[in-house]
């Protein structure tokens, strides 16, 4: 940040600061006089790059420091959901509020009846680290009656990496939609699928946007054992959850759809995305506020 933007901000008293950046709380906070500061921690900031050695040895001892230091001198703190929570409360004894990344409640429903073709998609980023690959490899030898599409953004390179594991004409890459359309997009589908091996903290309790836009978009779900989302599917009988993280125990999931079980979960997803939309957060928000 500029220093004339500093003096700029340093000059005038908020009522409140919004800080989405752990690099950016000492700022923050400094600046902060009578202001009510809000630190939304959208992840586990010490987890971030576990795999990496340089991070283990100097980012996260830093990270740490930080968030010893500056949540303490925070009027409200959040994150995006319960195991997050726990984490953070835990570890540095300081009070968390869950608002999850639900979208904007949508007026677009899949079909609850299908053609007797079973539709899976799923749209997001492609980074290495999600491996999207094994759910491409687990699409890929689904009888004739399934198809896939991937909606993806990202490395050119990556998305042409990922390419190369499709072995059927069921299976398609396409470019990713803009962010208006997604509920749109989502409505033309059956399921929305999502198996995120979990390398990490973070990935293991990741409850992304794009779980809650297939809720509200009505449609059926499919994951890995990834713990909060399973919940979520468990608890709302919105589709099924595969036993393990590999390809193999991900197409043994997908196998288990049937139309009546489809039109089943596409009723409960509707239901569902009552409870999972951006307005019902929004009302959590306006209460802290």
């Amino acid at each position: 940040i500029k220093l004339d933007k500093i003096r700029t901000f340093a000059s005038n008293d908020y009522d409140y600061i919004f800080c989405e950046d752990l690099q950016l709380l000492p700022l923050a906070v400094k600046l902060k006089k009578s202001s009510k500061l809000f630190f939304d921690a959208r992840e586990i900031y010490t987890e971030q790059d576990s795999k990496s050695l340089f991070f283990r040895i100097f980012e996260k001892r830093e990270r740490d420091r930080l968030l010893k230091k500056y949540l303490p001198k925070c009027d409200v703190r959040l994150t995006v959901n319960e195991k997050i929570k726990e984490f953070y409360e835990k570890q540095y004894n300081s009070n968390f509020e869950v608002i999850l990344s639900a979208p904007i409640r949508s007026i677009h429903n899949s079909p609850l009846k299908t053609s007797g073709e079973i539709k899976l998609v799923h749209h997001g980023l492609a980074n290495k680290n999600r491996h999207i690959e094994n759910m491409i490899l687990a699409c890929n030898s689904l009888e004739d009656h399934y198809s896939a599409d991937f909606y993806l953004s990202g490395s050119e390179k990556h998305i042409d990496f990922l390419k190369k594991f499709i072995d059927s004409e069921k299976v398609r890459i396409l470019p990713p939609v803009d962010f208006k359309v997604i509920p749109e997009m989502l409505s033309q589908y059956d399921v929305g699928i999502y198996l995120l091996k979990p390398e990490n903290m973070n990935l293991n309790y990741s409850l992304p946007n794009k779980f809650f836009e297939f809720i509200n978009s009505g449609l059926a779900v499919c994951t890995g054992p990834s713990p909060v989302m399973s919940r979520i599917i468990n608890e709302q009988k919105i589709g099924f959850v595969s036993e393990s993280f590999s390809s193999n125990s991900f197409r043994n999931a997908l196998e288990k759809f049937s139309q009546e079980k489809i039109e089943k979960f596409k009723k409960n997803s509707r239901i569902a995305a009552e409870k999972y939309n951006w307005e019902n957060q929004e009302k959590i928000l306006s209460d802290l506020l």
